[in-house]
């Protein structure tokens, strides 16, 4: 009996020793040895009920280049080429798997359960892509012009026009109204009236936040003189000018060529109302 009873104890014995020197399992040896390389990009290492490593990842991890994520996964997989590879961060996952051919990560697939939807319908995102694409404008302005002979030229200006191509070329109806006379005379002065078409071309330089442009103008103009003469004319010009963007709006510098050349300087405020441009 005592010789059943020490067989059955060594047995045990046996069994405890052969058990305890079992290996961990392997998403146990994963978390203590692998997942501390890349705690930087992950937070906590498991197992999903299909077998899948599944890994928490953190905001370093969401916003890196796609480029950077693979080389992390290059790495990474090499040490864990058991089962697919789930990576998680909020409402976000990857799905990762080992290319054995190649011999480097692949992502299978990537997707989000709380996309952000639209909020409009298809028409509506339509229309306000045209509408972005053909943004209109309005400008006021107004000038004074003092030439070499003392002649003194202050008018109102306004344009309103739609870019034909984004920030690079627009058109617009222009409409002018002032009043020229001569500061060294006192003979009443004449009012002058013009309307046309302008256009121009922009040359944006993002990085200096200038802007360059070419164009030219066709106007009708007419004068009338307080004793009732009035007489019609139609001008053309040659445009250049640049835009120096700064605060609220741009600093201006501009060259009318035509019969004469004049310079113009000024300082335009663009509105935001309330949204960023």
């Amino acid at each position: 009996m005592k010789q059943i009873l020490y067989s059955i104890l060594a047995l045990l014995i046996l069994f405890q020793q052969a058990y305890s020197q079992q290996p961990p399992d392997k998403i146990t040896t994963f978390r203590l040895e692998v997942l501390p390389q890349y705690s930087t990009y992950f937070n906590s290492a498991g197992v999903s009920a299909k077998g899948q490593l599944v890994l928490s990842a953190n905001e370093k991890y969401n916003s890196l280049a796609a480029g950077t994520k693979k080389g992390i996964m290059d790495n990474l997989l090499k040490q864990w080429q058991e089962s697919l590879v789930m990576i998680q961060y909020g409402s976000r996952s990857e799905l990762w798997g080992w290319d054995a051919g190649n011999g480097t990560a692949l992502r299978i697939d990537t997707w989000d359960l709380n996309p952000v939807l639209p909020a409009a319908g298809p028409i509506a995102r339509a229309t306000a892509g045209k509408i972005a694409a053909h943004p209109f404008f309005v400008y006021l302005g107004g000038q004074g012009v003092l030439d070499s002979d003392h002649n003194l030229n202050l008018a109102i200006n306004t344009r309103v026009g739609f870019f034909l191509l984004r920030d690079r070329w627009d058109l617009a109806w222009t409409f002018s109204g002032g009043v020229l006379g001569s500061i060294d005379s006192s003979s009443a002065s004449t009012h002058q009236f013009s309307t046309g078409l302008m256009s121009k071309v922009y040359f944006p330089i993002r990085k200096l936040h200038i802007s360059p442009n070419i164009g030219f103008d066709l106007q009708s103009v007419s004068y009338n003189s307080v004793e009732g003469s009035s007489t019609n004319s139609v001008s053309h010009s040659l445009l250049l000018g640049i835009s120096w963007f700064v605060g609220q709006g741009s600093l201006d510098f501009g060259v009318r060529i035509s019969k004469e050349v004049n310079a113009t300087i000024g300082y335009t405020l663009m509105p935001r109302f309330g949204k960023k441009r």
